[in-house]
């Protein structure tokens, strides 16, 4: 899948009067089996752009194709199922659900999604180290393990598209090579 994003911008409102351009005018290409990562400052925009390119929140203007099929002035549904079924995400909050099982949170984005591969929960958990964890509510858990924990629900779902989010700030240097290996072997397994 190739993303081709043209002159966008993003803007939000702050108080009733102000307004915060956080994107203005960002262009950029993804080709095929590339791996990017996107680097600046705290506050640059950097999570807005990777939600506007994994179609979690929509540019002001601007284009955006994702291969040939414009992005940009599609309905939510739409938007959605593309979505759910093209992207793995691993955000900066870990969007874990606390009171439930790691288990749980990493059978759920399958659900979700149209893959319909053969899902071995407990290799992906043994890999990154979590699977004596797999019972446990995730609230009772540290940073680091539920960054794998996150880490592991997107590699399930073998997605074409990996965004990722700060996926390692909560990592120690192993783990992070872990987290990097599976998403690389799944990848190409997909």
């Amino acid at each position: 899948m190739s993303i081709n994003i043209i002159n966008i911008s993003k803007s939000f409102a702050i108080g009733k009067e102000t307004k915060v351009n956080v994107l203005k005018e960002i262009s950029l290409t993804i080709n095929d089996g590339e791996m990017i990562a996107i680097i600046g400052r705290s506050g640059a925009g950097k999570s807005t752009l990777l939600n506007i390119i994994g179609c979690l929140d929509n540019a002001d203007n601007g284009e955006y194709y994702l291969d040939k099929l414009c992005i940009h002035n599609l309905p939510g549904s739409k938007l959605a199922n593309i979505r759910n079924s093209k992207f793995g995400f691993v955000m900066q909050d870990f969007a874990l659900i606390e009171d439930e099982s790691v288990k749980h949170n990493i059978e759920l984005p399958a659900l979700f999604s149209k893959s319909k591969k053969n899902i071995d929960y407990f290799q992906i958990s043994k890999k990154l180290g979590i699977n004596k964890l797999l019972d446990r509510k995730v609230s009772l858990l540290s940073g680091g393990e539920k960054q794998k924990i996150a880490g592991a629900s997107v590699s399930a779902v073998f997605p074409d598209i990996f965004v990722l989010d700060e996926p390692s700030s909560n990592l120690d240097s192993e783990s992070s090579w872990d987290l990097e290996d599976i998403i690389k072997k799944w990848k190409e397994s997909g």
